[in-house]
């Protein structure tokens, strides 16, 4: 075997006395010759390049990776209530407001999704009798979307196969899902991700707490 094929293959091979250590304390994470996961050979490729930052790229890819399979699986099972999984999340958020209403753009900094995603999937909820579109009474700039008895029931028909499914997550213990939620709870809560309300002279009850008028 060449020099070059054995440092090839020490490389697929993890270290016999367990894995070395990266500069900031973490272990590596090497692939075996029998590892199918991109994650970890995304991760090699990386450290292969003398970057540093793998054991947190290997996380936020993971991160992305398990979003996906949760979305994939919710979408199967929305399905027959004629709900994608964005329009569940959107869905869900006017549900459990107070009022069951929100403006377009708060719904927009709620879900962290573009506004114009947002426009279209009020308007597919629109048509499903799920969601309308409502004037907000005290300013012009904004639109009220408020969900409906049919959105309303919508939600409370797809909770129980979305529990049924364990969101998920089922590969996790109630403990560990606790802890999953608080590590990425440190994530979330970043200054980098703390966002700016669209209109600041607005109060969050002049945005959605408002009680729907009376028809």
């Amino acid at each position: 075997m060449s020099p070059a094929a054995r440092a090839a293959a020490g490389r697929l091979r993890p270290p016999p006395t367990g894995r070395p250590l990266t500069k900031d304390g973490g272990t590596t994470i090497e692939p075996t010759q029998r590892d199918a996961d991109s994650i970890l050979q995304i991760t090699a490729k990386w450290r292969e390049h003398g970057w540093d930052g793998g054991e947190r790229l290997a996380a936020s890819l993971s991160i992305l990776r398990v979003e996906a399979m949760i979305r994939e699986q919710a979408s199967r099972l929305l399905k027959e209530h004629e709900l994608t999984y964005p329009r569940h999340e959107l869905l869900s958020l006017l549900h459990f407001s107070r009022y069951g209403q929100m403006p377009m753009g708060r719904i927009s900094e709620r879900l962290m999704v573009h506004p114009t995603s947002v426009t279209g999937t009020v308007a597919g909820l629109e048509k499903l009798g799920f969601v309308e579109r409502v004037p907000h009474p005290r300013d012009r700039r904004a639109t009220l979307a408020r969900i409906t008895d049919a959105g309303r029931a919508a939600v409370e028909a797809s909770a129980p196969a979305l529990l049924g499914n364990e969101f998920g997550l089922g590969a996790l213990s109630e403990q560990e899902a606790h802890q999953l939620f608080a590590l990425l709870k440190k994530v979330r809560d970043a200054p980098r991700w703390a966002a700016e309300p669209e209109h600041e002279e607005l109060s969050e009850e002049d945005y959605w707490e408002m009680p729907a008028p009376a028809e």
